[in-house]
Formats: structure tokens, sequence, C-alpha cells
């Protein structure tokens, strides 16, 4: 979550945690209350604090009874009109007058202290408190355990459209989690992790059991994990210390797939065997109820050839540590640019043709900054840096600035998605346009991923992966519109310099449908592009907001992106200007404005 959506979202938490101290919250609110609640540690223990202050500041001052009830729950509802706990969380009593009570000053006492500890057990998160059953105390209810954590999703669309997902959010024992397409990868409190491939249906059983109703999963149990187990209509997947991986179909049949380590089957319904059925990557891996088929299980990610991409070992230990997500590392900044607004007279090498978009990820020494040149990014501070290069980037005739933008690989305790760079354009790009940029990968292996995107939508969770995507995937270059419409072909160099160019168009029609590439083209004769794809023209976007840059989930945390010279243009010949000298200094005719905090114009 960068710093901008923080700030709305601690915004948002102190007024619906104002209205539920003043008794004015709507049923809605309080729904969003408590997701807020369930994504953010820090929330929850501001919410403790104030529900324990004002707890017992009511309870103190509670309107004093002449015979108390036997029953606490009773006694509750006797003398402040409401019970406690109904439904699962405090309900805040108001005093019906201001006189003292001593004896309920005392019971506010014993009321606030098992609000605390009661709301330390439901809210504080996956702590060793949360895997212990609550019991029944007068009228006061068992409390569902949590049992897992949301650690990420790629594409995740859910059953439920308007479903609020937080990476770090908390699930309890009893939910169910439904997806129509995508991926969502868990952290059980036992210690085991899951990816989930939609579509699915996930019951989520206990902090060590999961029923899979249908769908497709992987699941990883690292050494020092208690057991974890799959369950499947009819059938019981108990690991011994693996990763396997289970699917079931629409009727019920379900397959199973171990990869490494054992797991033990055994029937659900009817008697037990004698002895389970084990299965041994080495041996027998393999197991099917479908028609004695062993087909293998595959739950990949968007940018990994992994066959299972279940969640990282660093992402297990940090979620049993009670830190996960890590720390917010987001920060909006303003990075100059040449806008669609700009003078065309600043240009002076695109003098006949006015370039759309141009960015050049130079700090200028003015010190006033522009609203009209000055384009909001957001910048992953922890891993992405404005950095001098002693050689600018450059292909033949056109050569960058000594000022690069650099993006760092992804770190494995992180989330798999690694948005390092985003921001909404000036103006949205609803007509056939060009692109190109200046790139270097240092540290490329079969298994890096990076991608510039074009979308309608920002966010640290988003993949972007079904919107048009260029950049390197196992070692290609690619071109796709969308996950399953894709064009790639080999890198030559290691160690990765290029000059990407590339056109995205209508055909004619409303939407956008098709992507050309051109890698490291000859600039004197221009030929057909290297890679081209084609969609349905009913499937594309209509127009495109927002660009940025992805790292992928197996790239290494010492990999380095560097980026120069990003133009956007209606024309071919705007995208190949040089934005500098071929000395690699600024041009001065930009008048490029400082980078500086921005805390506004971004999601």
């Amino acid at each position: 979550m960068n710093d901008f959506s923080a700030t709305n979202t601690t915004h948002e938490f102190e007024q619906l945690l104002n209205k539920l101290l003043h008794e004015k919250l709507t049923a809605t609110e309080d729904e969003r209350l408590i997701q807020l609640l369930e994504t953010s540690p820090e929330l929850r223990r501001v919410y403790v604090d104030h529900v324990w202050s004002d707890t017992f500041l009511k309870w103190t001052f509670c309107e004093s009874s002449d015979q108390a009830p036997a029953d606490f729950g009773d006694l509750v509802e006797a003398n402040c009109g409401t019970k406690p706990l109904e439904s699962g969380l405090p309900i805040l009593i108001s005093p019906k007058s201001r006189r003292r009570s001593v004896f309920l000053g005392a019971v506010g006492l014993l009321c606030a202290g098992l609000s605390v500890f009661l709301l330390s057990l439901l809210l504080l998160g996956p702590g060793e408190n949360a895997r212990e059953p609550v019991e029944t105390v007068g009228k006061i209810p068992r409390l569902p355990k949590f049992v897992a954590v949301l650690i990420d999703s790629e594409d995740a669309v859910w059953k439920e459209p308007d479903s609020h997902m937080e990476y770090g959010m908390s699930y309890r024992e009893g939910d169910q989690i439904e997806l129509k397409s995508g991926l969502i990868r868990l952290a059980f409190h036992c210690g085991a992790g899951v990816v989930l491939q939609g579509p699915a249906l996930l019951e989520l059983c206990s902090d060590a059991q999961a029923l899979l109703h249908h769908g497709k999963l992987a699941a990883v149990v690292p050494d020092g994990a208690a057991s974890f187990t799959v369950l499947t209509p009819d059938m019981q997947i108990v690991d011994l210390g693996t990763k396997f991986g289970a699917e079931v179909n629409a009727s019920g049949q379900a397959s199973v797939h171990v990869y490494e380590g054992e797991v033990s089957v055994q029937p659900r319904l009817g008697p037990s065997l004698d002895e389970a059925l084990l299965l041994r990557a080495d041996t027998r891996p393999k197991f099917s109820q479908i028609h004695n088929e062993h087909p293998g299980i595959s739950v990949v990610s968007v940018d990994s050839n992994d066959i299972a991409s279940v969640p990282s070992l660093e992402q297990l230990r940090l979620v049993r540590s009670g830190q996960y997500p890590p720390h917010a590392r987001t920060v909006p900044l303003a990075i100059p640019v040449t806008s669609p607004q700009a003078n065309p007279s600043a240009l002076p090498k695109l003098s006949q043709n006015k370039v759309w978009l141009s960015e050049s990820f130079y700090p200028s020494n003015s010190l006033q900054a522009s609203t009209d040149r000055a384009h909001p990014w957001i910048v992953d501070g922890k891993f992405s840096r404005i950095v001098l290069l002693e050689e600018p980037l450059c292909w033949q005739s056109l050569t960058g600035d000594s000022f690069v933008m650099e993006l760092d690989g992804r770190d494995p305790a992180f989330p798999s998605l690694c948005n390092r760079l985003e921001a909404r354009l000036p103006q949205s790009l609803q007509q056939d346009f060009y692109f190109s940029f200046l790139g270097r990968y240092h540290g490329l292996d079969p298994d890096d991923f990076f991608s510039l995107w074009f979308d309608n939508i920002l966010g640290a969770g988003i993949s972007h992966a079904n919107m048009p995507n260029v950049g390197i995937r196992f070692g290609d270059f690619f071109a796709r519109m969308r996950l399953d419409q894709y064009a790639a072909t080999a890198v030559i160099d290691g160690d990765a310099t290029f000059f990407l160019v590339g056109q995205l168009q209508k055909l004619g029609k409303p939407k956008f449908s098709r992507i050309s590439l051109w890698i490291n083209p000859e600039l004197n004769t221009w030929g057909p592009p290297h890679l081209e794809v084609e969609i349905p023209m009913r499937s594309g976007p209509m127009s495109l907001s927002t660009l940025g840059f992805r790292m992928g989930k197996d790239t290494e945390p010492d990999d380095k992106l560097w980026l120069d010279r990003l133009l956007i243009g209606y024309q071919l010949e705007e995208v190949l200007h040089s934005t500098g000298d071929t000395k690699g200094n600024s041009d001065p005719g930009l008048d490029l404005d400082p980078i500086h905090p921005r805390q506004e114009g971004l999601e």
C-alpha cells in the first residue's frame, strides 16, 4: 500500500471508529470497519486501545442497580440495555445517566479486561493466542479462530465482485474462499503454504486442514511445520513433510500429485483402509480417481515456470512472526516529464512532430515544480531509485541520459507481484499509438521476468497480466495482449541492453486488438515488427490510462533493470528521437522539473 492509500485508509478508519464509539455505525459501515481491522495489525492495536478506554469509562458511569442479576450477561442487559458480544465484537454500552456506581465500576473493570482479552484473540492477527479456542463465558459465544492469512494474488477474480481483499488479511475457520479465475496464496497458521487456482472453492476447516470442494491447489509444508491435511468430497490427503498438488473436478473426483516428499491418501466415506495409500515423489507420485488417469497437476503463476508456485519459505516465516505484509514501502514521487500540454517549442529535436509523453528520469536543478510538467509516479522506494550511470544507455544513434531509473529484483519475503514503477497517464490513450524505451537487465537468467504494461487501474496487488505487456520472460523478449495471447523470441545477450519500440492498434474498431514489437531495430532500414499479437476486436480495452513496470516472482534481489528515455507518440518518428545528446547530457530545451514528494494525484 502506498503512502497516499495508507493515509486514506487511516482517515476512513478514524471516521468509522468515531461513529462506532458514538453508536452511529450502520451495518455496512460495521462490515467495512471489520475489513480494515483484518488487514492491519496497527489499526487493530488502535481499535483495542480505544475500545478499552471507552468501555471502561462508560461502564464506570453506567446507571446503578438495586439488584444485580445472577448471570453476567443479564447484568449487562439489565443495567445498560444491551447484551455483550452478541456478534463476536464488543457492543459499546451507552450510560443512561452520569451517576457513579462503585459496584458497576468494578464490573466495568471486569468488562474492560474481558473486552481486551477477547479483542486480542479476535483482532491481533495470527499469533499464538489466536490458535486457541475461546471457551464460552456466560452468554459469550466461542469465537472462530483465525486460521490463515492472504499472502498475495495474481489476476484473482472473486465470486463476489465487490470483495475487498488486501494482503495480510486473516481468514477464520469456516470461511469459504471462492475464485472465478486467477490464483491466491495463503499461509496457514500451522506453517503450511497453499496456492489456490480458480475456478475453485476452498473451505478453511482449521489452521491445519482445508476442504477443496472443487478446483486446483498446491501446498508446501516446510520442516518444523505441523502436518497439513487437504480434504476432498471423499478423500483425505495428509502431508508427511512434502510439496503436493490436489485437483477436484465438478463431480467431486480428485487427483493428487506429489512433487516432493510423500503423502498418505485415505477415503473419507465408508470404512477406512487398513493401510493408507502412500504416494512418494520418487516412486509413485500420482493418483487419480478419474478413470485411473494420473495427470500431472500444475499450479503456476503469471511469470514463473515452477510446476507449483507455492508461497516462499521467507513469506511463511514472516507470516508466523506476525509481521506480514512487510511495512509499506511505496512513495509517490513527481518525476519530470514532458506532458501533452507542454509547449512544443521546448522540444527542438521534435519540432516537426509533437511527442505525446517523454520521460528521461532526469532530476533538474529547477527549484519550482510546474503542475503541467510534473508527472506523478508511484515509485517503490525500497526497491527503486534514480541513479547515475558511468555510461548512458544507448542503441545505435540513440543515447539516453546518464540518469536512469533503477529497479531491483524481487525479495522472496515480499508479495510475488512487484510493481516497481506505475502512474496514471496525463490523458487516456484512445487511438493507435507508438511507445519506446531504452533498457538494460543486469543478471538476466532464464526464469527472470519484467514488463512494461498498459492498463486502466493501479495497485500493488494487480498483475496486469491480461492487458498489453512487453518485456522479457523466460529468457525471451515477449509481447502479449492478454495472458493467453502471447508471442516471444529469444534474447541473445545474457546481460541484455535493448531498445524496444511497440505499437498498439485498434484496427479501425472501438477496442485495442493488436500489439506489435520491434526489438533493437535498425533505425535506418525500418522493417516489419519482430513480434505481433492480435486478439478478437471485442476483447481488448477501449482506452488505456495507466502504465508501469513490474518485476517477476523468480527474479533475484540483486538483479538490476535500468530504464531510460520512455516515449509515447502517435507517429513512429516521435518515439525514435533521443531526449539527450550524444554525450549523455540532458537536453537543456526540456527544462525538466525536480523530483519531489507528492501526496495526491494517484490512487
